[in-house]
């Protein structure tokens, strides 16, 4: 058998397989699977409680799995990517090569020049995460992914206890500390 025509019939079997593993996982029964094995990845692989990882998954379940099946689990991606087929259908990019590509025209980086004008003083912040349910001297070390609620009870260390202007640590931002920005 020459080469070029079991490189077909692999590539052929290749996609066939995929493809099919594509439909199944696209039908709810799949999305069903895949709900199950992610909260058992959460629970066991992870370590976090049964509580934290039904709200991850319940909030961010559609578009991670949507992601996966369309992407990681396309027939043609999984089989060109692997170098089963012989034809590739995604381009393979080199991220340093990309980002120097991208930033060639970038004007060069220059020193303010000082005039002795009076300058302008901005905050700016991005990228924020407030907590509108913190709880001022809640646990802020409870052991889960967001902590300073109520829910997480009072801590049994004075020093762990969520603070007014906020706890460093697994916990988001107070209203408070923008409010009075």
């Amino acid at each position: 058998m020459d080469k070029d025509h079991e490189d077909g019939i692999i590539c052929k079997t290749c996609l066939f397989i995929f493809t099919k593993i594509h439909n199944f996982l696209d039908k709810k029964y799949g999305y069903s699977f895949f709900l199950k094995l992610l909260g058992l990845i959460c629970q066991y692989v992870v370590g976090f409680e049964k509580s934290v990882c039904k709200r991850a998954i319940d909030m961010w379940a559609s578009t991670v799995i949507d992601a996966l099946i369309e992407h990681y689990f396309d027939a043609e991606y999984l089989c060109s990517v692997q170098i089963i087929c012989k034809y590739e259908h995604f381009q393979r990019l080199n991220p340093d090569l990309y980002a120097k590509e991208l930033l060639k025209d970038k004007p060069e980086n220059k020193a303010p020049v000082i005039t002795g004008k009076r300058t302008l003083k901005v905050l700016h912040m991005s990228d924020v995460h407030t907590d509108l349910k913190y709880q001022e001297g809640s646990n802020g070390n409870c052991g889960k992914p967001l902590c300073c609620r109520a829910e997480n009870g009072i801590p049994m260390n004075s020093s762990q206890a969520a603070g007014r202007w906020g706890y460093q640590g697994f916990c988001d931002l107070p209203r408070v500390k923008y409010v009075l920005l």
